[in-house]
């Protein structure tokens, strides 16, 4: 039986040091490219919900590859970090599913981190959720 997955971006937590309160969220999935800029600061988590993609499929487990990057936007410098993984989805569940990813941003242009080797580091928390459900197709007479 053919499933429909909606992957959402459920929430973001902010956590470590502080690299600055504009931050922009990239998620590439299946082709697809979403991003959403957003002020957050450091110890505050963000409920987003918002759907990142729709997928259609007739497998039982559906695996796939994601790329998340969070940009911490400055006039000078952007200090970026990145994760590349994998999902995997068991379309026969009918809970939501999540899944939880660790972005680590490091400040790497900083002034004071050239003088003193030791810059500022931040965790981002990203909590993607997927729903499954059935796809009735109807097909007149």
């Amino acid at each position: 039986m053919l499933k429909s997955i909606n992957l959402s971006l459920s929430k973001i937590k902010y956590g470590g040091d502080s690299i600055g309160r504009d931050i922009c969220v990239e998620i590439e999935v299946f082709g697809k490219s979403w991003r959403n800029d957003m002020m957050i600061s450091s110890g505050e988590t963000k409920e987003i919900n918002q759907e990142i993609t729709k997928i259609e499929t007739d497998k039982k487990l559906l695996i796939f590859g994601i790329s998340i990057t969070i940009i911490e936007k400055d006039l000078l410098f952007n200090d970026t970090g990145n994760v590349k993984t994998n999902i995997e989805i068991d379309t026969d569940s009918t809970k939501s599913q999540l899944f939880v990813f660790e972005v680590e941003v490091k400040e790497n242009r900083s002034l004071l981190r050239k003088l003193f080797r030791d810059g500022k580091k931040a965790i981002f928390e990203i909590e993607l959720e997927a729903k499954v459900g059935d796809i009735e197709r109807y097909t007149p007479d």
